[in-house]
């Protein structure tokens, strides 16, 4: 049964979203193909002023202001593709779970807290698709570009490289501990939705102060708990810094030692929260619920 209210909330929402990505897609595609013939105009310049004798210039793109344009859409069109998809994760729940539709969806012979699951994953399948679409299209835009055996992109890599081994990244606990914030995020989300639903009369003002609330009580609870139980159990960042990690592979060791605490301190303390929410926003749909 949980596999056909994902497939509902999969029909109910590709169309829309699918033709977001797409569009993100293409806007990178076009932008990587402006940026490469403008590109071979400042190379040819370049040569040009090399075969002169000279290594001054003017170059003024053909492109110049059209690929303005373009990224100024690119920039646009990536941040209403995670605002639209925010907003449809938000407005799905409201819409199906809190309101007028709220008398269809609690009657299916499903318990509860399947409902909220399918809401969940299906929250967590589109945000996640969105960050790949994001990454697709900027990855296009740079092969478009020619860009991706640049210089410039090389040393990136090997930057971004040094860092993961610098900091001792551990690339499977960091994808998991991502993904339980969003979980996490998505969850106190429906909680606040669900608390807020309570209220006779402004229902989204209700819950956006719930969620307020909840964002001040969480990050005072993280902060105390990353001083207190969690940093004893799985060990302070300061025990790894001591005086004889003077050399640079026993800092690295150190550095690394740190952000991996921290890392599992991060991933106990969301696992908690998302619980938390996952229960409290079933027991407010099963005992609190207000559809009217």
């Amino acid at each position: 049964m949980l596999g056909k209210l994902f497939k509902y909330e999969w029909k109910s929402t590709v169309r829309l979203l699918g033709i977001m990505y797409l569009a993100v897609i293409i806007c990178g595609t076009v932008v990587g193909f402006a940026n490469r013939a403008n590109l071979a105009k400042l190379h040819a310049a370049q040569k040009a002023a090399e075969a002169a004798g000279t290594t001054e210039y003017i170059y003024s793109g053909p492109f110049d202001t059209a690929i303005a344009i373009l990224m100024i859409i690119y920039v646009f069109l990536i941040i209403a593709m995670f605002v639209m998809t925010a907003a449809i994760i938000i407005s799905r729940f409201y819409r199906n779970l809190l309101s007028g539709e709220g008398y269809l969806m609690h009657t299916l012979p499903v318990p509860t807290w399947m409902l909220v699951i399918s809401k969940v994953l299906s929250a967590l399948f589109w945000t996640i698709l969105s960050v790949i679409a994001a990454g697709i299209s900027g990855l296009v835009m740079m092969l478009a570009a020619g860009l991706v055996r640049s210089r410039g992109a090389v040393e990136l890599w090997e930057e971004l490289q040094s860092l993961m081994k610098l900091f001792n990244l551990n690339t499977v606990l960091t994808v998991v501990l991502i993904i339980v914030e969003i979980v996490c995020f998505i969850l106190m989300v429906y909680f606040c939705l669900s608390v807020g639903n309570i209220a006779n009369r402004h229902k989204i003002a209700a819950a956006f102060a719930a969620f307020v609330c909840l964002m001040i009580l969480e990050m005072i609870l993280t902060s105390v708990f990353q001083i207190g139980p969690i940093r004893e159990l799985i060990g302070s960042s300061e025990q790894y810094m001591t005086p004889e990690t003077a050399d640079l592979v026993q800092t690295e060791i150190a550095l690394g030692n740190m952000f991996l605490a921290a890392e599992i301190r991060q991933l106990i303390i969301y696992l908690v929260y998302s619980v938390l929410y996952f229960f409290g926003t079933t027991f407010m749909l099963k005992k609190h619920l207000n559809l009217s």
